[in-house]
């Protein structure tokens, strides 16, 4: 029977010029090199080598059998040491998308966490829009894509996993006008500039739909800023609103100069992260899985 042992066995007879020779380079015996030719012969229908008392040499039907042999073997070979080298890429390189880019701060711990216990894993994490992050993992140039899980539930092409709630709080500087207000509502926030982090997500578009209740135009009312570290700063610097995860909000560095506003306007945000289902996860997207069950996104870190 014709096998890709047989064949390889064959290129190396024709390459050593003989079958001892042959057999010592493959650290095999003669009987089994003239087994193999044997077979190959039969099921070609014609000679391969010339028996000679120094030797095998090609005839003219086997020189153009072997030469395509030859570069089968070596296209084997090649794909072989490709595949071996992405899988070594793929254990090694991780590309990490999160959206909106403004949720980064949730997963702190769990991606230190990540590099301390990996440090043979070189990291390419960026932030970036909903919309962005879903075709960038649908073309395959993201690993992983955290976001928010109604996002990702969308796309028959992705593995999901929920990772828990983001509870979303407006959020303004101390000192603000609206704080000496004797009740907070959603008319009176109207009256500001809001600042989301995508548009795309569910509390940005809910804000959108109460503004045009109010035949308000949206786009005259709120700022789309992916970087929190900007919000916070516009925020603090002006009369601007700001939205901020209930967690981090709560913390005593924020209520330094940042005050949560007295009014529950957005339900929790379920957030998941999402692989292309087509894909075997790699030693490095199993290691970010695993970091990010051991510390579940939490804005405080």
């Amino acid at each position: 029977m014709f096998t890709s042992t047989k064949l390889r066995q064959i290129v190396a007879i024709d390459r050593a010029g003989s079958l001892s020779a042959a057999s010592q380079v493959l650290n095999i015996s003669q009987s089994t090199l003239t087994k193999a030719v044997a077979d190959v012969e039969q099921d070609l229908g014609l000679a391969i080598f010339h028996r000679t008392a120094r030797g095998v040499s090609a005839t003219p039907e086997g020189r153009e059998f072997l030469n395509r042999a030859e570069r089968i073997v070596a296209d084997f070979d090649m794909l072989v040491e490709d595949t071996r080298s992405q899988k070594e890429q793929i254990d090694q390189f991780l590309r990490v998308g999160i959206s909106p880019a403004s949720q980064e701060g949730l997963y702190n711990r769990a991606i230190a966490h990540l590099l301390k216990t990996n440090p043979n894993i070189c990291l390419n994490m960026v932030g970036l829009p909903v919309e962005r992050g879903v075709r960038m993992l649908k073309r395959g140039d993201l690993d992983l894509l955290f976001a928010p899980t109604e996002e990702l539930t969308r796309e028959p092409d992705f593995t999901v996993e929920e990772l828990g709630q983001f509870h979303p709080r407006l959020f303004c500087r101390r000192g603000h006008p609206i704080l000496s207000e004797p009740q907070i509502s959603l008319d009176l926030i109207g009256r500001y500039r809001v600042i989301s982090p995508d548009y795309h997500v569910g509390y940005a578009q809910r804000f959108a739909e109460f503004l045009l209740q109010g035949d308000v135009d949206p786009r005259r009312r709120l700022h789309i800023i992916e970087n929190f570290v900007v919000t916070q700063t516009a925020v603090a610097e002006s009369d601007l609103i700001g939205i901020v995860s209930s967690t981090y909000g709560s913390t005593r560095r924020f209520r330094k100069n940042f005050a949560l506003l007295d009014l529950d306007v957005f339900p929790p945000l379920n957030m998941g992260v999402a692989q292309l289902s087509r894909w075997l996860p790699g030693r490095a997207v199993r290691a970010c899985l695993a970091a990010v069950r051991k510390f579940p996104p939490d804005a405080e870190a």
